[in-house]
C-alpha cells in the first residue's frame, strides 16, 4: 500500500474529523410560570453566581473568606447569623495555601471553643485546597468544570449539588496578558459563565482592589474598582468591596456593592478578628509560636456600625470625664473641659455635648454667681450628680434645664478650675 501524500492525509482527516467552528447551539433556559425564590450559597447574604471579592493587599480577604468557606461546608457558630441552608464542598484554588491553613485551623478552634466537636476528617472531606494556576480561559472553565465533576454532592431532594470553587487571586489564577482588557476579562469570565448555566456552580473571584485604595476606609472603597479592567464587576452577577472599617478598627467588613438578586446592594457581613499564639515545635525541634486568627462573623449594615460608633465616641467621653473628675477630686466640669475630652473635629464638639445631654449621659447644672462669675452652667456625671447638695449653697439641680439639643449655652470658655 503506497503512503498518502500530506495533502492526502490532511483531506482524510478532515473527513474523518469534523472542524469545531467554535459555535453550538445553546442549551434553551426554560422560563418559569411562577416567581422563583432566590438560590442561595450563604442564605440571605450571598446569591448563587459567579461574584467579585475585592480588597486591597494586606486587608485581611483570605481571612475573611475562611469563616464564610467553612459556613457554606457546614461548619458554622452556634448563634452566627451568616449559614448555609445546602451545605455544600468548597474548592479552594489559593495563591498563599500557608495563610489559608492558618486561617481555616482558627475557625476550626473558634467551633470547638463554641462547643463544637469537629471531626477532622469530615472536614477535609467538605473543604479541599489546591494551588493556583495561572490558565488561560478555556482551561478555567475545565478546571471548574473538574471541580464539578469531583465534588458535587447527592442531596435527596436538589439532586447534584455543585461545589462552590474559590480563585484567590484573580492575578494568580487568570493568565491575561493585559488584565486592563475588558475583552481579555470578558472572555474568562464568560468561559466560567458557560460552566456556571450547565452545572449552577458557584464560584467567588477574589481580587485585588486598584493600589490607590491601601489604607481607604470600607465606606470609601465603593468609589474604586478592582485592578485591571472593570470588566469584572460588569461581568460577575454579585460584587463585593472587603475592607476596614476605620484607621484605627480591626473589625473587617464585605460589603456587597452590585447584585441581581434585589435588596442586597450595601448589606453587610462583619468581621472581627482577634489573634491566638501556640507553641510549636518546628523541623530543627526548636519550640517556636505561631499567630493565627480567630475571626467571628455576622450579618450588619453601615446604620448598626455607624450607631455603635457614635456608642464608643459617647462612652470614651463619659469615661474621660469620671477619670478627670476622680484625678482632680471635682465633682462637676465646664463645657470647655468637657470638649477637651472629646476626641473629636471642634466643630462636632457642641453637638456631642448636646447629644449627651439629651441622652442623659451628663447633666447640666446652674453655679453661683458669686462663686464662677464667668461660668453659668457646669457639667456633671449622674452617678454624681446626687452627692451634689451639700458642695455649696445656691446650686440649681439638673430638673431647672431641659435636655435639649439647643447649643446656646455650650461655649462655655475657662481652663480647669481651683474652685471645684
Amino acid at each position: 500500500m503506497n503512503p498518502l501524500s500530506n495533502a492526502q492525509a490532511i483531506k482524510l482527516r478532515e473527513e474523518l474529523v469534523p472542524v469545531d467552528d467554535g459555535w453550538h447551539p445553546p442549551k434553551e433556559i426554560a422560563l418559569n410560570r411562577e416567581l422563583k425564590p432566590v438560590h442561595w450559597v450563604l442564605t440571605n447574604n450571598i446569591p448563587e453566581g459567579i461574584g467579585l471579592i475585592a480588597g486591597s493587599s494586606g486587608v485581611g480577604k483570605t481571612v475573611a473568606a475562611s469563616p464564610l468557606v467553612c459556613a457554606v461546608a457546614g461548619f458554622a457558630l452556634t448563634d452566627c447569623d451568616v449559614t448555609a441552608k445546602v451545605h455544600r464542598r468548597v474548592i479552594f484554588f489559593t495563591e498563599d495555601d500557608a495563610q489559608l491553613d492558618r486561617s481555616l485551623y482558627g475557625v476550626r478552634v473558634r467551633l470547638e471553643n463554641d462547643g463544637q466537636k469537629i471531626d477532622f476528617e469530615h472536614f477535609k472531606d467538605m473543604v479541599h485546597v489546591y494551588p493556583a494556576q495561572r490558565l488561560d480561559a478555556q482551561a478555567n472553565k475545565m478546571r471548574v468544570q473538574w471541580a464539578v465533576d469531583t465534588f458535587s454532592i447527592d442531596h435527596p431532594i436538589l439532586g447534584k449539588v455543585p461545589p462552590l470553587v474559590i480563585l484567590d487571586t484573580a492575578s494568580a489564577n487568570f493568565d491575561l496578558e493585559d488584565e486592563n482588557s475588558s475583552a481579555e476579562v470578558g472572555k474568562t469570565v464568560s468561559a466560567l459563565k458557560e460552566v456556571y448555566l450547565a452545572t449552577k456552580v458557584p464560584i467567588w473571584i477574589i481580587a485585588h482592589l486598584v493600589k490607590s485604595a491601601k489604607g481607604v476606609t470600607i465606606d470609601e472603597l465603593l468609589k474604586l474598582s478592582a485592578r485591571g479592567s472593570g470588566a469584572w464587576e460588569a461581568d460577575c452577577s454579585w460584587t463585593a468591596i472587603v475592607g476596614r472599617e476605620s484607621e484605627s478598627s480591626r473589625k473587617t467588613i464585605l460589603k456587597l456593592d452590585k447584585e441581581r438578586t434585589g435588596g442586597l446592594r450595601g448589606h453587610e457581613i462583619h468581621f472581627d478578628v482577634e489573634f491566638n499564639e501556640e507553641w510549636l515545635t518546628d523541623d530543627l525541634g526548636d519550640a517556636v509560636t505561631q499567630r493565627y486568627p480567630l475571626v467571628t462573623i455576622k450579618q450588619g449594615n453601615k446604620k448598626g456600625r455607624q450607631d455603635m460608633a457614635n456608642e464608643r465616641i459617647l462612652q470614651d467621653v463619659i469615661n474621660a470625664m469620671a477619670k478627670q473628675l476622680e484625678a482632680s477630686d471635682c465633682k462637676y466640669l465646664f463645657a470647655s473641659e468637657v470638649k477637651a475630652l472629646m476626641s473629636i473635629k471642634s466643630t462636632e464638639k457642641p453637638n456631642l455635648l448636646a447629644e449627651l445631654l439629651l441622652q442623659k449621659r451628663i447633666k447640666r447644672i446652674s453655679t453661683p454667681h458669686e462663686s464662677h462669675k464667668d461660668h453659668k452652667v457646669a457639667y456633671l456625671l449622674p452617678t454624681l450628680g446626687e452627692k451634689l447638695s451639700g458642695v455649696f449653697s445656691g446650686i440649681v439641680g439638673n430638673d431647672g434645664f431641659k435636655n435639649t439639643q439647643k447649643t446656646e449655652d455650650l461655649s462655655d470658655a475657662g481652663g480647669l478650675h481651683d474652685a471645684h
